[in-house]
């Protein structure tokens, strides 16, 4: 048997909560709040981006490993994995913008890198 998922279940703010994104509970969120779902919203997107750059980067040797046969193949290959790291270095250097932000103008504290620790208000 299939169930079916309603869109609007997906979008409650129990399922949102769990998913542990969000700081505040109800409708008592402050500006630190914010600041700190920001901040989980950006570490999920960085360990995302991880992930998909190892994921690409994987790709892209087996496309040069296929492409013995297949110049077009092999240098496709060393494209995915150049952008792959590209890609990875551009999110880097946008964490190091943003975490450099967040501490200079808040009064948020917590270890410099990591996201998951900081701590607002």
């Amino acid at each position: 048997m299939i169930h079916s998922l309603k869109m609007d279940s997906i979008y409650s703010p129990q399922v949102v909560q769990a998913a542990g994104l969000v700081p505040c509970e109800g409708t008592e969120c402050t500006g630190d709040d914010l600041l700190q779902l920001g901040a989980n919203i950006f570490g999920f997107m960085i360990d995302a981006a991880f992930i998909l750059a190892v994921l690409f980067i994987m790709i892209g040797g087996v496309m040069m490993l296929l492409g013995g046969a297949s110049p077009n193949l092999l240098a496709r290959g060393k494209k995915t994995i150049t952008a792959a790291v590209v890609g990875l270095a551009i999110v880097l250097v946008a964490w190091v913008l943003v975490n450099t932000l967040i501490t200079a103008f808040t009064d948020c504290t917590g270890e410099w890198w990591q996201f998951d620790n900081l701590e607002c208000g």
